[in-house]
């Protein structure tokens, strides 16, 4: 069973809620700031409800021309930017040079970078001779086998710069790149 006392507070505390509640809704009079706008609290005595009070009269003043209420240096009847000042005209003579023409800033930036174009070898494997490193390479148009030691040049336009175990380093004779080409399986 709940206890009688515990009821009765409960009830006492829902009546306090209430009434304060009833209190706040009910209280103050005139006007209330809400968002920016003045509003106008409903006489209990008449049927108008609250309204809020919007200044005509600075639209009408600012269509006019007339002086327009400015607070913080915004006005909310107002729209865009202030006109710019007009600039100072030059008198133009006659050895006054045309301005020149509108440079295209797109034209100015430098090309994208193309990829390169592949060597045209692959790297097929390490022979060992005498203690010599001998790398072998599978050239893709001719379908000839290159081999070469480091520091060699094969097929007149490469050159073996350093042989790893699953990669070869070769540079293009012609545009002194330097490509990493893998070992590659079946």
């Amino acid at each position: 069973m709940v206890n009688r006392s515990r009821v009765t507070l409960v009830a006492l505390a829902l009546l306090a809620l209430g009434l304060g509640v009833w209190s706040w809704l009910g209280s103050g009079s005139g006007a209330r700031a809400i968002s920016g706008l003045a509003v106008r609290q409903a006489d209990p005595r008449s049927n108008e409800a609250a309204l809020p009070r919007i200044g005509l009269e600075r639209l009408k003043a600012a269509q006019s021309g007339g002086p327009a209420e400015v607070e913080a240096g915004r006005d909310l009847f107002r729209f865009g930017r202030a006109p710019a000042p007009p600039e100072p005209s030059r008198p133009v003579s006659a050895m006054t040079p045309p301005p020149p023409p509108p440079v295209d800033v797109a034209s100015l930036a430098p090309p994208p970078p193309t990829a390169a174009p592949p060597f045209g070898v692959k790297y097929v494997g390490t022979l060992e001779q005498r203690g010599n490193k001998i790398a072998v390479l599978l050239s893709d148009d001719k379908k000839e086998i290159l081999y070469g030691r480091e520091g060699d040049t094969v097929a007149n336009r490469l050159k073996i710069v350093k042989i790893g175990l699953e990669s070869v380093e070769v540079q293009d004779i012609g545009s002194e790149r330097v490509r990493r080409i893998p070992l590659k399986g079946n």
